[in-house]
C-alpha cells in the first residue's frame, strides 16, 4: 500500500474533525437586496447545505458523522489515483472499498472525540484538579491523539485494512504496519497539530 493513498485518505476523512468534534446550531439569514440575482442563489444552495447538514448532525450525529468520513474517504482516494499517473483509469471498485473503510473510520473517530476530553481531564487532574485549564486540555488531548490513539488506529485499522482492501495477503499487514506507521505518524503530526489546537479549544 503507497503511503501517499493512506495519507490522502487518512488526511480527507479527519478533515471533517470539527463536525465529529461539536454539532452546531446555524441560523440561516439571507440579504437578497445587495446581492445579484446569481449570488443570491448561489448563497441561497450553501446556505440551505449547511443548515441541513448541521441540522443532521445535530439529529443524527453518528449515521452524519459515518456519512462524511465515508466521503471524504472515498474522496480522497480518487485524488490518490488521480496523481497517480501510471493509472488511464479511475478504479471504482478500489474507491468504494476505500469508502467503506472511511465509514469505519467515522465510528472510530467519532469514539475519540466524545471520550478525549474525559481522558485529558483524568491525565490532568492529579496535577490541576478540578481546575484543568483550556490549554493544558487542549495540550493534553493532542499529545494524546499523537502518541496513544494514533499509533492505535493506524496500527490495528488504518495500514491494516488498506493493506487488505488493496488485495495483499495477511501475513504482509505486520510489515506493512511497521513500514508505514513512522511516516503516517509524521505527516499527522504535521498536518493536524495547529488544526488540533483549534479543534480541541471547541467544547464538545
Amino acid at each position: 500500500v503507497n503511503r501517499k493513498i493512506l495519507s490522502a485518505c487518512s488526511a480527507f476523512h479527519q478533515s471533517g474533525r470539527i463536525s465529529f468534534r461539536k454539532s452546531y446550531n446555524v441560523k440561516a439569514t439571507t440579504h437578497h437586496h445587495m446581492l445579484p440575482f446569481e449570488v443570491q442563489e448561489t448563497n441561497n444552495l450553501l446556505q440551505t447545505i449547511s443548515v441541513a447538514y448541521t441540522t443532521s448532525l445535530t439529529n443524527y450525529p453518528l449515521p452524519t458523522k459515518c456519512a462524511s468520513s465515508m466521503i471524504l474517504c472515498g474522496v480522497g482516494d480518487y485524488i490518490a489515483q488521480k496523481r497517480d499517473y501510471t493509472r488511464d483509469q479511475i478504479n471504482w471498485e478500489r474507491l468504494f472499498r476505500f469508502a467503506l473503510k472511511g465509514l469505519g473510520s467515522g465510528v472510530i473517530w467519532s469514539a475519540w472525540y466524545d471520550a478525549s476530553d474525559v481522558f485529558a481531564n483524568g491525565l490532568l487532574r492529579p496535577f490541576f484538579g478540578t481546575s484543568v485549564t483550556t490549554t493544558a486540555r487542549v495540550a493534553a488531548s493532542i499529545l494524546l491523539e499523537q502518541f496513544l490513539w494514533c499509533p492505535i488506529v493506524f496500527s490495528t485499522w488504518d495500514i491494516p485494512v488498506a493493506t487488505l482492501l488493496n488485495g495483499a495477503n495477511i501475513n504482509t499487514v505486520p510489515g506493512e504496519v511497521r513500514s508505514k506507521i513512522p511516516g503516517l505518524l509524521v505527516d499527522n503530526a504535521k498536518v493536524w497539530t495547529p488544526a488540533n489546537i483549534l479543534i480541541y479549544s471547541i467544547s464538545p
